[in-house]
């Protein structure tokens, strides 16, 4: 079955010829994965689905994420920081 929701971003470094991340999921429900160079998986991201008077109210996502050892955890952070900003463009239209 094909998930229609699923997308791939592309991060290239400026030394390397061919994308770097590839950054694949579903980023509407925040379910995605940063995956080095098209093989590595070096992070998962998934939504909390953890429901509270203060979430709703003040609109705070709440992630789980796993970094893989070995990983720039500022890079995993700024990534996730980028998709939910897209994300967030994306439904005020």
């Amino acid at each position: 079955m094909i998930d229609h929701h699923e997308q791939t971003y592309e991060i290239q470094l400026q030394a390397d010829y061919e994308p770097t991340f590839e950054v694949k999921g579903d980023f509407a429900r925040r379910n995605y994965q940063i995956i080095f160079q098209g093989t590595e998986i070096v992070a998962e991201v998934t939504k909390k689905h953890h429901f509270s008077a203060k979430s709703l109210t003040f609109g705070k996502n709440k992630y789980n994420v796993v970094v893989n050892p070995n990983v720039d955890q500022a890079f995993v952070a700024a990534v996730v920081t980028i998709m939910d900003a897209i994300y967030e463009d994306n439904n005020e239209m």
